[in-house]
């Protein structure tokens, strides 16, 4: 894929909840806005026996119900919004089947409704959303909260202090041009006090500071490298969950 072009070909992932319908609005305006397709994909879980459904003779139809009815609301969605997507329904796990299917296609990017995690749906969503990006390398992840609109005018890049790869800031330049946006780099620091360095935890201040800084200078879309989060993925949970509560979009890009 050429950087200098915008994505054009999105895959949205669905689970039934109002984060993905609104993220599967995003993803077609933007690709209405250049030119592009949507593909809509739902994943139904394996069916490993009683689920103490009592009453429901055919669980597995049950589920391929609750698909259907995902997918023809999202068919409905860009219909109304003047564009033909495609659908697709798979089995298993959705980490797995959307990497899958994400590999057999031609997309420049996964996207995914994001809510902030609380209480233990916010968590098993998140854990879900969080298993789906890792099983991505290969790709770009857009995540968009629910009140959030997609807006390239103003980018922050953020990047582990360690981080020299030059590929990462030219692809973030580029994308940046592409939509006519300004890029501005911020570095995560590395710094860990003594009882933190012991325990593993981050160093939420410095995370703080930078959710500090979006706020304040307004950023329309934030860039993660994915070695943010590679080398310190408790980081990147924490700080990807506050950009999230600000209601601003997240891009991450592909592993290199």
């Amino acid at each position: 894929m050429k950087y200098m072009q915008r994505r054009k070909h999105f895959l949205v992932a669905l689970n039934g909840s109002a984060s993905g319908y609104h993220a599967l609005t995003e993803a077609i305006r933007l690709a209405q806005w250049n030119k592009g397709e949507v593909t809509a994909i739902t994943v139904t879980p394996p069916y490993l026996g009683d689920l103490n459904l009592t009453g429901v003779k055919d669980v597995q139809s049950l589920m391929v119900g609750f698909a259907g009815e995902i997918l023809d609301k999202a068919y409905k969605a860009g219909s109304s919004l003047g564009m033909r997507i495609n659908i697709r329904c798979e089995a298993g796990e959705p980490e797995t089947e959307i990497a899958a299917f994400y590999a057999r296609g031609q997309f420049d990017a996964v996207v995914l409704g994001a809510t902030r995690r609380s209480g233990m749906a916010g968590f098993l969503l998140g854990n879900t959303r969080l298993k789906i990006i890792r099983s991505l390398d290969e790709t770009e992840v857009l995540m968009i909260p629910e009140q959030a609109s997609v807006g390239w005018e103003k980018i922050l890049l953020v990047m582990d202090e360690t981080d020299q790869d030059a590929e990462i800031l030219k692809r973030a330049a580029e994308l940046a041009r592409s939509y006519g946006g300004e890029l501005t780099i911020q570095r995560l620091s590395n710094n860990f006090s003594a009882r933190r360095k012991k325990t593993g935890a981050p160093d939420s201040g410095k995370a703080d500071m930078i959710l500090q800084r979006i706020r304040t200078e307004n950023f329309q879309m934030v860039i993660l490298s994915r070695k943010v989060g590679r080398r310190r993925s408790l980081i990147r949970i924490g700080l990807t969950d506050g950009i999230i509560a600000q209601n601003r979009p997240v891009l991450i890009l592909r592993k290199l």
